[in-house]
């Protein structure tokens, strides 16, 4: 749970999700330090609910590998489409889903602010909306 927690803030959020899902690790020496959540969305549409990786693990290629992972899992089991969405402030995130292909389609507004007990705020930004991207399979 701490480590989907780094990927999502809410415990009730993740509740929500986790059980429809299937969830993919990335091990290091037998620990467990990068997770991925996918769910089947629709007949053609996967999407990835939840990606983390421990902090001290970062910039090292594996949000990549889980990711292309994701897309090859929703890619076999027959989806046309895969979706993630992120916060606004997520300028990291933004920049490696735009990298690896995904596309903006949408932005809800005040997403977080409506959906989240705590203000979350990363890099000194406010996280408020929730960006969505989608890939074509």
């Amino acid at each position: 749970m701490a480590l989907l927690l780094e990927g999502d803030a809410s415990e009730r959020m993740i509740a929500r999700y986790l059980q429809k899902s299937q969830v993919y690790v990335y091990e290091e020496s037998g620990a467990v330090v990068g997770v991925c959540v996918l769910q089947h969305k629709t007949d053609e549409t996967c999407e990835v609910m939840n990606i983390a990786v421990l902090a001290e693990h970062r910039n090292q290629g594996i949000a990549k590998k889980l990711l292309l992972h994701a897309i090859d899992s929703a890619r076999n089991r027959g989806c046309r489409s895969i979706e993630i969405a992120t916060g606004n402030s997520g300028i990291g995130q933004l920049y490696l889903y735009q990298k690896i292909g995904f596309e903006m389609v949408s932005l809800e507004l005040d997403y977080f602010v409506k959906n989240y007990e705590d203000p979350i705020i990363e890099e000194g930004i406010p996280c408020k909306h929730q960006v969505r991207l989608r890939m074509k399979l």
